[in-house]
Parts: structure tokens; C-alpha cells; sequence
């Protein structure tokens, strides 16, 4: 029973989250509209005109990002995911899932600063160190970071 009950309030807290972020980011009840298209430098276009696919190492960091690689193709979801496929769709731009058996957290770090597979990385949080070698965007999610216990 104490099982379920912590189920539930998982799967509460979950949907308020992302009833939240989801509100935070259309609080007016529509999607990007044409002025919200990224603006890219010239050298951005370039690469996109070239016909390439961005590549997102995605993990297991629910509510951001689940991966269920039992499937083929593997299914991936999440608030960052829908983030980001919104953005990418919008803007038309193809994109393809690199699991975490592909790459190590650390590595997939690496490949991002040195330009050499990965392309994104989501929720990789900004660091100093980080920020000499990989571009960070705004911080679309906050989440608190808290413990949780019984009394």
C-alpha cells in the first residue's frame, strides 16, 4: 500500500510539473508563431543548407528525458524532448536520438566540445569550465532540487 501511495504522489508531482512548464512556456495557449523562427548566423545556415541532422544524446533523467530502448525504434519522451522537437520541427530542422549505450554522459561532453558526433546534449547543466568549449542556451528549465522524507 505505502508502495502505491508513493506512486501516486510521483506520478501527481510529474503532471504538475509539466502542467507548469507547459504553462510557463505557452501561457498563451499557442505554439511558436512565425517570430519566434531562431535566428542563425550565416555560418549556422550554411551547415543546415548542407543537409545535416543534429544529433541529441538523450538518458534516463525523468520527468526531462525517459528512453526506452526495449522498442525498435527506441521511444524516447520527456519535457526537454518535447522542448526540443517542437523547436527543431518548427525550424525544420532533422534531428536523430543518440541513446546513452552510445555514449557515456562524459563522453557525449567531450563529442560536443570537440565537434566530433554529438551535437546537443539537453539538461547539461552550465558550468564555467563547460562554457570555454560548448554554447549553452537560456535556462528553459528550474527545477529545485530537494529531499524528500518521512517525518
Amino acid at each position: 500500500m505505502r508502495i502505491i501511495k508513493n506512486l501516486i504522489f510521483c506520478v501527481a508531482f510529474i503532471l504538475v510539473l509539466t502542467i507548469l512548464f507547459s504553462h510557463q512556456v505557452f501561457a498563451d495557449g499557442n505554439s511558436f508563431g512565425d517570430k519566434d523562427r531562431i535566428e542563425l548566423t550565416q555560418e549556422e545556415e550554411n551547415w543546415l543548407n548542407e543537409n545535416h541532422t543534429v544529433k541529441i544524446r538523450v538518458s534516463n533523467w525523468p520527468p526531462y528525458m525517459i528512453v526506452d530502448e526495449s522498442h525498435s525504434p527506441a521511444i524516447v519522451e520527456g519535457i526537454a524532448i518535447e522542448y526540443i522537437e517542437e523547436i527543431l520541427n518548427f525550424n525544420g530542422i532533422k534531428y536523430e536520438y543518440i541513446m546513452p549505450s552510445a555514449y557515456s554522459f562524459a563522453a557525449a561532453l567531450e563529442s560536443v566540445s570537440n565537434k566530433t558526433g554529438v551535437d546537443l546534449v539537453p539538461t547539461a547543466q552550465y558550468t564555467e569550465e563547460r562554457s570555454k568549449s560548448i554554447l549553452f542556451t537560456q535556462v528553459y528549465i528550474q527545477s529545485p532540487w530537494v529531499i524528500f522524507y518521512k517525518r
